[in-house]
């Protein structure tokens, strides 16, 4: 009867280890896709306050886990997106653009460039995206300005 207990233990210890092993080497797990539609506003002169002076670039996402942001842009126009106060892309119109980032709180901003410094923009949003544990995932929709 004791052999059977300690056989028991041991199959029970050995199975908590493997899957504590299983649960370190699996990929990481992705949260629910956060969906959000930006409406556009018009600008106008050379300075957008939107746009933190930078000289950064834009670098490849470090750590285990990622924010994997897609971006639909249902607008004729070409859009500049910005992803931290850093152009991150440019996406033509009717298209969309993929790409990862760093976990945790995210700022995107787009626009657009017109004639006489008018531009339009959508944002900036923020929102949370990912966790150490899970991969984040955000959808954006860019929309046209409603003709009235």
């Amino acid at each position: 009867m004791k052999t059977n207990i300690s056989k028991i233990m041991f199959l029970a210890i050995a199975i908590l280890i493997l899957s504590g092993v299983e649960n370190a080497f699996a990929q990481t797990e992705t949260q629910d896709v956060q969906k959000i539609t930006l409406e556009p506003q018009r600008g106008k002169g050379k300075r957008d306050k939107n746009i933190e002076k930078t000289n950064q670039t834009r670098k490849p996402p470090t750590g285990d886990s990622v924010c994997n942001v897609e971006i639909k842009n249902n607008t004729s126009q070409f859009v500049m997106i910005y992803i931290n106060n850093i152009l991150s892309g440019l996406i033509g119109g009717n298209t969309s653009f993929k790409l990862a980032t760093n976990i945790g709180r995210i700022k995107v901003y787009t626009r657009t460039e017109r004639q006489n410094n008018d531009f339009l923009y959508w944002g900036p949003n923020y929102f949370n995206c990912g966790t150490p544990q899970k991969d984040g995932a955000a959808f954006l929709e860019i929309n046209p300005a409603k003709t009235q």
